[in-house]
């Protein structure tokens, strides 16, 4: 057949509607699609424009139709470290960084291998951060190192809660450099600002009943905005510090309030082009504006019979990735990877007939025609042809084969001044006479020994209005419009023929 047949939907339409609620219709990628595991820890695109997720079963390269999985071996020690994947950063020079659970792992790509650097003495690693400078900050659940890859000395910050300036706990789940080159530590108890001079620490902790300090001290997850302020997502609520002032604001899910956050629990958080903050929590993805203080929550549910497209898959989001191409990539815990791409942002999905409402006859679209009159005609797998009419937006199924011949798929469609072509896989070709509805049948036998129609992969009218006609394993036709006659062109056919169309 001509084309690998189109998935559920079939984008149609641009969105007109100033004002409309916008639609987020994502692609899931999970281990039927090839990715080792659907708990997805960390997710990065490289230089190279390659994808790379990290889950608790090994590291994903995807280079965007094929996942190629690295696991450890023990009897090989150029294979990525031990444990699940938690952590991925890029340095400055293009270096890929690994933090699997006991091994900072680099990723040598002339030899598609690892150099591993062993941490199963210093602490279970949980986040990686690659500064200006190069070296590597690396968050473990024993405490906090840093770690220049050059000299591969390793620096030790341990807590020591007593003394005020150094960290309030050895539990590093998140460090971030700033736009200041300032380097933030997110704890399991408070947030901490390091100082490059001395060593010391600022520490930023909860005090009940004071709503101008952190809402939580369990911090996952720090981003900054364009104006240098800090956002910090945390166990109970997402925070906006006010460097200047230091002071903190919290934002918090409230009750059946749809336009607060979904869950107070948050994982991840990342903003985008726009000054959207995305916002991964335990219960779903969020989309907050930080000008008006409102939520848009991603609805989990899929948007049609198939969960290809339009739908966003699982629970619980681990990690948000933004490229800057405009893809989101959402890694999930027991859901793959969710994919948004912004680039198909501008169209509506017309998704097949439910009980419900008007749709398409089957979900499956095999090919498409825009009519002289802007109407889309849709042909589909096994169960015939379709209208769309763009302004009121409802669907029409055309009767194109009949009871007697039954379900049959249309794989091409061609329009040509007030005439549609159908090609089809089991009938030939139909000429549709759109100002009267006039249908006629043009069969294609395979031989004259043999009746059976030939599938019709392709069809292309040429100036003159005759049709060019391209078969499965049978060669070129033209029809003649004027006579009517049907000729086989598989032994006649001379290339380079002018003017045709």
């Amino acid at each position: 057949m001509k084309n690998k047949y189109l998935s559920v939907f079939l984008l149609l339409l641009f969105q007109q509607a100033v004002g409309q609620v916008k639609n987020y219709d994502f692609i899931n990628l999970n281990s039927k699609n090839g990715l080792s595991s659907n708990t997805v820890n960390t997710i990065l695109k490289d230089k190279y424009g390659l994808m790379w997720f990290g889950t608790d079963d090994g590291l994903n390269k995807f280079d965007g139709q094929n996942f190629a999985v690295y696991r450890h071996s023990e009897t090989d020690s150029t294979n990525i470290g031990r444990g699940s994947v938690m952590a991925m950063q890029e340095d400055k020079e293009g270096n890929l960084w690994i933090g699997t659970s006991i091994t900072l792992s680099l990723y040598n790509r002339n030899l598609d291998n690892f150099i591993n650097f062993d941490f199963s003495k210093l602490g279970w690693i949980r986040c990686l951060q690659a500064d200006h400078l190069g070296n590597i900050w690396v968050g473990t659940y024993s405490g906090l190192y840093y770690f220049n890859p050059k000299t591969k000395k390793v620096v030790a910050y341990k807590a020591n809660p007593p003394q005020k300036n150094r960290l309030t706990s050895n539990v590093i789940l998140c460090v971030f450099e700033d736009s200041k080159h300032q380097i933030w530590v997110g704890t399991n108890a408070g947030l901490h600002l390091f100082n490059p001079r001395n060593g010391d620490f600022t520490r930023f902790l909860h005090s009940k009943g004071n709503p101008s300090t952190i809402s939580n001290d369990i911090v996952r997850t720090l981003t900054e905005d364009k104006a240098g302020d800090i956002w910090i997502g945390t166990g109970e609520g997402l925070n906006k510090m006010n460097v200047r002032n230091r002071t903190f604001r919290c934002f918090k899910g409230v009750g059946s309030d749809i336009q607060s956050l979904s869950n107070n629990s948050i994982y991840k958080i990342a903003f985008n082009k726009d000054e959207k903050l995305w916002v991964g929590t335990e219960d779903g993805l969020n989309i907050f504006n930080p000008e008006t203080g409102k939520t848009f929550r991603v609805d989990k549910s899929s948007s049609g019979k198939y969960s290809g497209i339009g739908c966003f898959a699982g629970h619980s989001v681990k990690d948000i990735y933004i490229d800057d191409s405009g893809i989101y990539w959402i890694g999930m815990i027991q859901g793959g990877v969710n994919k948004y791409d912004t680039n198909l942002a501008f169209f509506n999905h017309v998704k097949f007939n439910t009980p419900e409402e008007d749709g398409f006859s089957t979900g499956v679209v095999s090919s498409f025609a825009e009519g002289p009159h802007g109407d889309i005609y849709v042909g589909t797998d096994n169960n015939g042809l379709n209208i769309f009419n763009k302004n009121t937006r409802l669907l029409k199924q055309i009767s194109l084969f009949g009871k007697k011949k039954g379900k049959a798929a249309v794989l091409s469609l061609a329009c040509s001044a007030e005439k549609l072509w159908a090609g089809t896989s089991l009938y030939g070709v139909y000429e549709i006479n759109l100002s009267s509805s006039a249908i006629r049948n043009i069969r294609i036998s395979k031989s004259k020994t043999d009746p059976t129609n030939i599938p019709v992969n392709c069809l292309k009218p040429d100036k003159s209005g005759n049709v060019w006609i391209g078969t499965n394993g049978n060669g070129l036709y033209k029809y003649e419009i004027k006579t009517g006659s049907l000729l086989h062109l598989v032994k006649s056919f001379t290339p380079g023929i002018p003017g045709i169309f």
